[in-house]
């Protein structure tokens, strides 16, 4: 079930008025676009996306089932069609659903910052609780743009998203330089930087049963991001003037751990919300119970092995000294291992008592091998798993690998907290075969 918002783009006539409520301000030339007397004054007459130099400018989507799917579904359409589709709002209970990322993936990549090949469109993601006319006063007046509300979008405090066509795509590669332009020059601080990647997903507009969302579209130019002066500084507008942290951050928005922060931002909202609750002097265990439940509602759930890292981490930066770490002997003694004790001196080794090549077991070479730890870190998005899937299906058949040679072995085991579905689709691409790799997925069906 979709609803047309405040605006109905492809309504005109009396049809658009009915759209609107039937009020007398809103002729057939204004219920193109606008109503000027719901949103902004009579300077803010806006038309429609079928008209004008962009109608035809054509953009590349990719378009996902809901938040857990990672196969990206291209499609090639003009600027006209996107703000006609976005322009529909569909009524659920929650937010999730399908979603969108205005990008071109590479082809076989899943989603996720690493697989984009270029970003058609500028999506500004505003929850600090500005409206849509005060985010206007800053914007370019001869950009286009178009604003929908998002699922959770009180009147008091509306939260929208502001999507504007790029003159050329950018590409992936680029845009982690190109973002914080866009925020200072285009959006004047106003979107929140957790959205910054360039794989970024969003849902398709919905909203609660009987909410009224807000849809409004103003005509102009496609941004031109080349031409746009270096970003001088980080800005985050929106909260009030004696918000800022004393660390630089902006205000922390609680209302975020409310609706669930997305996968992408987890770690480090978590991580202010800590910092947050040890600044307002709550004890550990008060603080780790709202960590806990705030980690919980993250989409996806956060691990609680890793929140308890990130836990410990912002702990330790107001409090350095680390806690006691009781273990169990032999003799069924408790030993406190900060508490004073004799231990064996280290040894020191001399260069010549180094081998020259470890005699490591490979089972790729430079890799992986038996006894050897193996860490691969990167950014959220980035492709590890992607990685570590192609690995396991290699070593399974004991084919090359990255042109590397890889000795066949037994049996992977994976422990992970990625849903079934995607780990079923990453085995079907790397070819996993029965009585291959094993998963263990927290809570879910492996």
């Amino acid at each position: 079930m979709a609803s047309t918002g405040i605006v109905a783009d492809a309504l005109c006539g009396r049809e658009a008025l009915a759209a609107t409520g039937g009020k007398d301000e809103c002729d057939a030339t204004s219920a193109q676009g606008i109503g000027p007397c719901l949103l902004g004054g009579p300077e803010a007459v806006v038309t429609s996306a079928r008209s004008g130099d962009l109608a035809d400018l054509p953009v590349t989507m990719s378009w996902f089932k809901d938040e857990r799917d990672t196969v990206p579904v291209r499609e090639d359409m003009t600027w006209a069609d996107l703000v006609e589709r976005l322009s529909k709002h569909d009524v659920r209970v929650g937010k999730e659903g399908p979603g969108f990322s205005p990008v071109l993936y590479k082809r076989g990549a899943t989603r996720g910052t690493i697989g984009v090949e270029q970003l058609y469109c500028a999506v500004a993601d505003v929850d600090s609780g500005i409206t849509p006319d005060r985010f206007l006063e800053t914007f370019p007046p001869d950009l286009a743009v178009l604003f929908v509300s998002t699922h959770r979008s009180p009147p008091e405090k509306p939260k929208f998203r502001a999507v504007t066509p790029l003159a050329m795509p950018c590409g992936g590669a680029d845009w982690p330089a190109v973002w914080p332009r866009i925020q200072e020059h285009v959006w004047g601080g106003a979107s929140d930087p957790q959205t910054k990647d360039a794989g970024r997903f969003y849902y398709t507009p919905s909203h609660t049963l009987g909410a009224v969302p807000i849809v409004r579209y103003r005509a102009g130019r496609a941004l031109d991001w080349r031409a746009l002066p270096p970003a001088t500084a980080a800005r985050t507008r929106g909260a009030p003037s004696d918000a800022a942290a004393s660390d630089g951050w902006a205000r922390l928005d609680y209302e975020q751990f409310v609706d669930g922060v997305s996968e992408g931002g987890r770690n480090e909202a978590i991580f202010r919300l800590t910092c947050s609750l040890i600044e307002k002097r709550l004890d550990a265990d008060a603080a780790w119970t709202f960590v806990r439940l705030a980690a919980q509602n993250c989409e996806p759930p956060l691990d609680e092995s890793e929140t308890e890292v990130t836990f410990d981490r912002a702990w330790r930066r107001y409090d350095p000294s680390p806690p006691a770490i009781s273990v169990i002997e032999d003799d069924d003694e408790v030993v406190d291992q900060t508490s004073s004790e004799v231990r064996e001196p280290y040894r020191f080794v001399d260069v010549s008592e180094l081998d020259d090549e470890p005699d490591y077991d490979w089972i790729v070479p430079g890799v992986l091998a038996p006894t050897l730890l193996t860490i691969l870190g990167g950014q959220a998005k980035d492709g590890k798993s992607t990685w570590m899937a192609s690995l396991m299906g290699s070593i399974e058949r004991g084919e090359p690998w990255m042109d590397l040679e890889t000795r066949q072995i037994g049996g992977v085991v994976l422990l992970t907290e990625e849903p079934a579905p995607s780990l079923k689709e990453k085995g079907a691409r790397f070819g996993w075969q029965a009585g291959g790799p094993r998963s263990c997925t927290e809570g879910r069906s492996g």
